[in-house]
């Protein structure tokens, strides 16, 4: 997961997914449920698998979910880096 932003990392996994001739099954765990869910849009993706991930509702966004789901307090070696990644 690259994790530059929601939109950026989902246009990319949605463009490596259309390049795939055949059905694609995606999968994203933590914030690549959300990456997989804006991906999965594409024709020949036949499932989303989620591990713990979040799955947003249409027109829901990720900083909302992160209100409802704080972010842990994770050892500062694993803390949040500037621009919001990890």
């Amino acid at each position: 997961m690259f994790n530059r932003s929601l939109s950026e990392d989902a246009a990319y996994i949605k463009s490596f997914a259309e390049q795939i001739d055949g059905p694609v099954l995606l999968a994203g765990c933590s914030f690549g449920g959300a990456v997989i869910a804006v991906a999965g849009v594409t024709d020949n993706v036949t499932g989303l698998v989620y591990v713990s991930g979040y799955a947003l509702d249409e027109g829901e966004f990720w900083v909302n979910r992160k209100a409802v789901s704080p972010i842990p307090n994770w050892p500062p070696r694993l803390g949040q880096v500037s621009g919001g990644g990890w």
